[in-house]
């Protein structure tokens, strides 16, 4: 359905300030080519955006506090 414009992730190596090594998800539409070892993320959206769990976090507290002034 998206084809071309799907999104992919890819894990892009870095050094942090310390000097350990860290990975970056790096997004990237499918079309384009990438040298780097892709990755499958698990809460996605239909195009393969990444959907980030924070922000179900905030939405159950914003609903917890509107049912606490409700009671």
């Amino acid at each position: 359905m998206y084809g071309e414009y799907y999104i992919d992730h890819y894990l892009k190596p870095e050094t942090d300030e310390k000097g350990n090594t860290i990975y970056r998800i790096i997004p990237a539409e499918h079309c384009l080519p990438c040298a780097l070892e892709k990755v499958q993320m698990i809460c996605v959206r239909e195009n393969g955006e990444y959907v980030s769990t924070g922000i179900r976090v905030y939405e159950n507290f914003s609903v917890n506090k509107d049912l606490e002034g409700l009671l």
